[in-house]
């Protein structure tokens, strides 16, 4: 009769070792010998290993499984050996399948089991199961593993050549290899210097001098998700890293044996160089996801280039109208549309916490943004914002469509910020933006048309799209559901009211724009626009700030836990005006320095409008309706809206009577942040906490005061020694940016001291 040895390797886990050892025992073919190695622990593992009378012990100092396992193999006695982690588990007909797939192939010298993959706790993974969910090469690489599973499937298992699937990569887990032990020895066993990738390399010697063979039923289960693991999460890049070097090595003299062989092993080095460099990428991008800063300032550096970029062709193209600026970037205006269809996106953390119940309301809102999208790209077409220029109806076509993918990239970029992906989403489209300005910038400078300009923004707002649809299906964010009329109607009704607040806030940030394109001259509106440019860093930094705290700060309303409130808000208010006070006095104190970099003399008026427009940034230190939005009440967040959407119109009116275009922008500021002040202090009452305190506790005086003093002084000393102001804004730029990378990184230090 065939014996078979069990080798076990271990490491301090005793309590997944008596279940292995279970599994073992209760074999319906019992095992010739239990051979447990110890490699150093240092609990009980053994002390309780020699108790067991059907246990042989063997012991090594850390010197990693494959060493253990060697010294296993060099003790037994049996024909063939089989291998199991201490952290997997056999079914009861393990061995027997092995033995029935010796006896029926008679010339097998090692055989490769297959498995189900489970989670820490054995329970079986969703989807995929077996060799195609175990391993990434039979996915990526199907076809050529096709011949592995036979024709026949009652045969069971698969006997042949495995040589071009082993270059692909790896195929093979200790836990169901099953190989002679003079094949074994013969091969030298496990590479020793490996701690990882060792089953790999192994592989890449045995389909050089022999045949594999692979059992097609599932015989053992696969346990996942272990933190102490070595192919745990954590130490990813190194088993990518050791996959690298075993294809180098080992792979090579596999290539030697044949030009297919050899183009196998080309293509398969350079695969796994690529996806350990993609992968050392993207695992910087989740160690960046949790700095709120770092994705605000590279959303805002994107979209400053999309804004700055058409202001300094114009000047380098001799372009007279600031007209053909708005042009440019006639796209991105589209304010209103995009508020039309925030409501979707504001309720997402709600339904992310509702389960399978919130899947279906984020596909039913996904759809829904589709038709929004499409119904407003389609009145931005009927009314050819481009006509009073002579533009062509294609022009129009062009704008429309790529509004209608701007307001569906909204949605998606939202969905992955709240699933904790924002900094990934954000990196995904600046590269794609960053390649846009490269092309616009190269084809205005080739053919000055605005066809081609608008094409172009098209075509990568197409890009855009179809990378967030990606991330999107990649992460399960959209799965697909099945949509009824009780769905939709829940959706809608919880969406609109913030759909119309969102409109309606648009509407006030706006309404000085919309208001003085009526009451001045096309000269006049020109200077106006130019000055209301403001850094978008700050806007960026609140929508990423507050979209981070709501979940947390909706338990805590749920619960009306009023210094846990007061702690998340003031947080969260103190992370915000980091950025915003210092930003806020930069713009207003050097906006005529600011406006000589952008633009020629004729806008030299626009100081002003910039100066009063910048004081807007301190809005965002107001969360008016950020407790309603954490409680889910759509009714509240419209009625805020309203109310500051009346009083900011009437401030504008108001205010253009009384100085003008200057009135008007400042009346729309200060309307805008004395109606945030007011319902943020009404909300804030609600829970006993007074809006003043609240305020003054949330600015840092040790960071803001000098954060401010600091440029003040060297303005007075630039001024003094003759520097113009030119050179006193860039120095004070540099001390801001210092004094914000100073802050940034004593918070990530204070983090790490606290944990």
């Amino acid at each position: 009769m065939t014996g078979i040895a069990v080798v076990i390797p271990t490491y301090n886990r005793l309590e997944l070792l008596k279940v292995c050892l279970h599994a073992v025992r209760v074999q319906t073919l019992p095992a010739q010998e239990i051979i447990v190695v110890d490699d150093g622990s240092s609990d009980e593992t053994v002390a309780w290993c020699r108790n067991q009378p059907d246990v042989i012990v063997q012991t090594t100092h850390r010197q990693g499984p494959s060493a253990a396992r060697n010294r296993g193999v060099s003790v037994s006695n049996a024909e063939w050996v089989a291998f199991l982690d201490s952290d997997d588990v056999w079914l009861p007909d393990h061995l027997a399948t092995m033995k029935s797939i010796i006896e029926r192939c008679p010339c097998a010298g090692w055989i490769v089991g297959n498995a189900i993959i489970t989670g820490p706790h054995l329970e079986p993974l969703a989807g995929d199961q077996g060799f195609v969910r175990a391993f990434p090469v039979f996915r990526r690489d199907f076809r050529r593993f096709m011949r592995f599973f036979p024709h026949d499937p009652d045969s069971g298992f698969w006997h042949g050549d495995g040589r071009l699937q082993a270059l692909s990569g790896n195929w093979l887990q200790p836990s169901g290899l099953v190989i002679r032990r003079n094949i074994f020895v013969a091969h030298g066993g496990f590479n020793e210097t490996l701690w990882r990738c060792e089953d790999m390399d192994l592989l890449m010697q045995l389909v050089r001098t022999s045949n594999a063979t692979l059992s097609l039923r599932k015989t053992y289960l696969w346990r996942t998700g272990q933190s102490e693991s070595l192919a745990c999460d954590r130490h990813v890049m190194l088993l990518k890293r050791g996959a690298v070097g075993v294809i180098a090595r080992s792979g090579c003299l596999l290539a030697a044996q044949g030009p297919l062989h050899f183009i196998s092993w080309l293509g398969s080095l350079f695969r796994h160089i690529s996806d350990y460099f993609v992968s050392a990428c993207f695992r910087r991008i989740r160690m960046l996801e949790g700095q709120p800063l770092i994705q605000a300032s590279l959303q805002s550096a994107i979209a400053l280039l999309n804004i700055l970029t058409p202001v300094f062709l114009s000047r380098i193209l001799k372009i007279n109208e600031f007209s053909e600026y708005r042009i440019f970037g006639l796209y991105l205006s589209s304010a209103s549309g995009l508020s039309l269809t925030s409501g979707f996106w504001s309720l997402l953390p709600f339904w992310k916490t509702a389960g399978d119940e919130g899947r279906k309301k984020t596909f039913t809102a996904f759809r829904l943004n589709l038709y929004f999208s499409a119904v407003y790209a389609c009145l931005l077409f009927a009314l050819s914002p481009l006509g009073h220029s002579g533009h062509s109806a294609f022009e129009n076509i062009l704008l429309s469509v790529a509004v209608f993918l701007s307001l569906i990239c909204l949605f998606m970029e939202q969905n992955i910020a709240f699933n904790g992906r924002g900094f990934l989403s954000a990196f995904a489209v600046s590269i794609i933006e960053l390649t846009k300005v490269f092309a616009v910038v190269s084809a205005v400078f080739v053919s000055q048309g605005t066809a081609t300009v608008f094409l172009i923004i098209t075509v990568f707002q197409s890009a855009r799209t179809a990378a967030l649809l990606f991330l999107q299906f990649r992460f399960g964010l959209l799965n697909k559901a099945e949509i009824s009329i009780y769905q939709t109607k829940s959706v809608l009704r919880e969406a609109m009211p913030v759909c119309f607040a969102a409109a309606l806030i648009a509407v006030s940030a706006n309404f000085d724009r919309f208001f003085l394109t009526r009451a001045l001259a096309l000269e006049d509106f020109a200077v106006a626009s130019a000055g209301l440019l403001s850094l978008p860093l700050v806007g960026f930094l609140e929508q990423s700030v507050f979209q981070r705290v709501i979940s947390d700060l909706a338990f805590s309303v749920a619960a009306h836990n009023q210094s846990e409130i007061f702690r998340l808000l003031k947080s969260a208010v103190r992370q915000v005006a980091d950025v915003a006070i210092p930003v806020t006095f930069l713009l207003c104190f050097y906006s005529r320095e600011i406006i000589g970099l952008l633009f020629d003399s004729r806008f030299a008026g626009a100081s002003t409008f910039l100066m009063i427009f910048s004081l807007l940034n301190l809005a965002a230190l107001l969360p008016s309706d950020l407790i309603a939005r954490a409680e889910g009440n759509s009714k509240k967040i419209l009625l805020f809206a309203a109310t500051a959407c009346l009083l900011v119109c009437f401030s504008v009116v108001f205010g253009f009577h009384v100085a003008s275009a200057a009135g008007a922008v400042a009346g729309g500021v200060f309307g805008l942040i004395f109606v945030k002040g007011i319902l943020t202090a009404f909300e804030l009452k609600r829970f006993g906490i007074f809006f003043p305190s609240f305020i003054l506790s949330a600015v840092d005086y040790k960071f803001h005061l000098p954060a401010v003093a600091v440029p003040v002084l060297i303005n007075v000393v630039c001024s003094l020694s003759g520097a113009g102001g030119r050179v006193s804004f860039i120095v004070s730029v540099c001390a801001a940016a210092v004094f914000l990378i100073h802050r940034f990184t004593s918070r990530k230090s204070a983090k790490k001291n606290h944990f």
